[in-house]
């Protein structure tokens, strides 16, 4: 399969009571479009389990050794 990076990231705001705003931002990668023409996400797992409620497009997990 052949995914297009779209060169948008996709950016989560999440809690952090340690920060002065109470929150913090976290980078989960870049948008891709996927071979059937749909949007979607590759990140690794952690990030896919952690933040997957704060995305609504579909996520791939990234391959091991893959940046």
């Amino acid at each position: 399969m052949t995914f297009k990076n779209t060169g948008v990231i996709c950016m989560v705001e999440v809690p952090d009571a340690n920060r002065k705003e109470g929150f913090r931002n976290v980078d989960l990668g870049n948008y891709f479009t996927a071979p059937d023409g749909t949007q979607c996400l590759i990140t690794s797992v952690e990030n896919a389990r952690a933040y997957k409620d704060k995305v609504n497009v579909p996520i791939y997990i990234r391959a091991k050794g893959e940046a």
